[in-house]
This record gives structure tokens, C-alpha cells and sequence, in this order.
């Protein structure tokens, strides 16, 4: 538990994700001398196999050495900040996974939304800040769809943090895109009886579902990106992101296809009110 709280956020750790965290922690950084064996099944629970503690037993050994604090609210831990600097410095490879790997699968975006944005962090990389942890396409199509789409519109709606929200947005495009170029980068396959490697096929012909979905999933983020540059007066964004969506879409979908149909009436929306706002400003 002490190692996977380093990645966490500032904010209090539900215990149990926290303890999946540490259940996900690859077993290879598991096996260590017999004091430091010992110790890391003090501070850790069930996570060893010589002393499976239960979540209340693990947290209350955290509390008991000084680690960790209680929170006013039940199943809730806050671990000192030197405690958790330490922990991200051990750099030990898979810690920063185990903990997306727990939030995306047991967060909720209304109650744990400080952790999914850590774990945000991680996946997309803010500001100066690298990627950590690198996804498989399925999973960031999962991602996409389950986290980031509801956590961003949520952030902008209910919060109004709409430069965050849009950020998110935009580095989610941004993954999505070199997923997507990823897959249309011709692959080697060994030819029988040759010597050398030959390009042959894309990813994209050899996965043509999981690229079409993709696709479909980067015109989605247009799409909301879009409708949120609108809510924000961004009309001129907005128009230039619904148009890629609509490009997207067209070939793949079908100009009659619903999602189609609704991109073109929030292109149509856009465009009016671009229109009216160079009315007001003509002289």
C-alpha cells in the first residue's frame, strides 16, 4: 500500500482501491530481503504471501507506524507527503500502472474524481509533465469512452473548469491520433525462406474494427470539444473541430447516420452563430 500511494493524488485514498493498487503491483518488486520482506508486509496487507491482512488491518498498521492518517469519513486514508514522495522516488517499474489500473476499474468520476485525474495525468502527460503509463488501443478506446469523456464534460458542466476540461480533451485527441497513426505504420512480418523483413500490411488492415473504432472514437472527442468551444463563445474552434469530426465520420459511417446527422446540425448551429456575431461586429 506505501508504494502504490506515491502515484495517487493529495486528496484522502479510498483503501480499497488503494488495496487493489497494491495487489496489482507486479510480483517481481515483491520478493526482497527478510527485513525488508517483513516490513513490506506490515505496510502492504495482503499484498505478501506470508501475511494476508485484511484492508481494515493494513490501514490500521499504516495509522499505528505514523504513515497514514485517518479521515473523517469512513474507508478513507491520507498518507503523509514525505511518505508518498518517497514511495514515487523507489521508481520502481509498474507502481504508476497498478495505480491507473485500480482507479480506472474501481473510481467513480462523482466520488474519486482527484485520483482519476492523477491517474489522467499519467496517461496523457500535463504541461512539462512525460506519459507514464502506456495503454493498449482497447484500452484507451476504453479510456476514452468511460473516463475521460464523462470526467471532462463533468469538469466543464458542474465545475466550470473549462480550461482543464479542454486540456483533457485535447491531449486525449492527441493519444488518440497517435494511436491512430500507429496503426496505418506498415508492420513486418517474416517472409518463409527469406533473410530479411518485408513491410506487408498495416495494423489498420490487419484490425480494421479496432481501427474504425478508433477513428470513431477520435470524432467523438472532436465532437465534444467542439460543443464545449460553443458553450464557451470559442465559435471559430468549435466550427474547425465539428468539420474534422464530420470528415471522420462520413466515410465510415455514412452521411445518413445519426451521429453524422447530429455532427452536421452542431456544424450548422456553429456556423449561424458565427455568422450572427460578425453581424454585431460589422461597422
Amino acid at each position: 500500500m506505501v508504494l502504490a500511494s506515491g502515484w495517487f493524488a493529495p486528496a484522502p485514498i479510498p483503501i480499497p482501491i488503494l488495496a487493489l493498487a497494491a495487489h496489482k503491483i507486479p510480483e517481481k518488486h515483491q520478493h526482497r530481503r527478510l527485513w525488508k520482506r517483513i516490513m513490506y508486509s506490515l505496510t502492504c496487507g495482503f499484498t505478501s504471501s506470508y501475511a494476508r491482512r485484511s484492508e481494515a488491518e493494513a490501514s490500521s498498521l499504516l495509522l499505528r507506524f505514523n504513515m497514514a492518517r485517518s479521515c473523517t469519513k469512513d474507508g478513507l486514508i491520507q498518507f503523509n507527503h514525505l511518505v508518498k514522495l518517497y514511495a514515487r522516488k523507489r521508481g520502481i517499474t509498474g507502481l504508476a500502472q497498478s495505480m491507473v489500473q485500480a482507479v480506472i476499474s474501481r473510481g467513480s468520476i462523482s466520488h474519486h474524481s482527484d485520483h482519476i485525474w492523477a491517474a489522467c495525468f499519467l496517461l496523457l502527460g500535463f504541461g512539462k509533465d512525460p506519459i507514464v503509463v502506456e495503454l493498449k488501443v482497447s484500452e484507451l478506446l476504453f479510456l476514452v469512452k468511460e473516463v475521460i469523456l464523462p470526467l471532462a464534460i463533468r469538469t466543464f458542466i458542474t465545475f466550470s473548469r473549462c480550461t482543464a476540461a479542454l486540456e483533457l480533451l485535447r491531449l486525449c485527441t492527441d493519444a488518440l491520433e497517435a494511436a491512430d497513426q500507429a496503426f496505418v505504420t506498415p508492420v513486418e512480418k517474416w517472409l518463409d525462406k527469406s533473410l530479411c523483413w518485408k513491410p506487408v500490411q498495416t495494423n489498420a488492415q490487419l484490425n480494421p474494427c479496432i481501427w474504425q473504432e478508433l477513428a470513431l472514437a477520435r470524432a467523438t472527442v472532436l465532437e465534444v470539444r467542439a460543443k464545449l468551444m460553443a458553450r464557451g463563445g470559442q465559435y471559430d474552434i468549435g466550427d474547425d473541430l465539428i468539420r474534422k469530426a464530420i470528415f471522420i465520420r462520413t466515410p465510415i459511417c455514412g452521411e445518413d447516420h445519426p451521429d453524422t446527422v447530429m455532427a452536421r446540425e452542431t456544424l450548422s448551429k456553429l456556423t449561424r452563430l458565427i455568422a450572427s456575431v460578425q453581424t454585431q461586429t460589422s461597422p
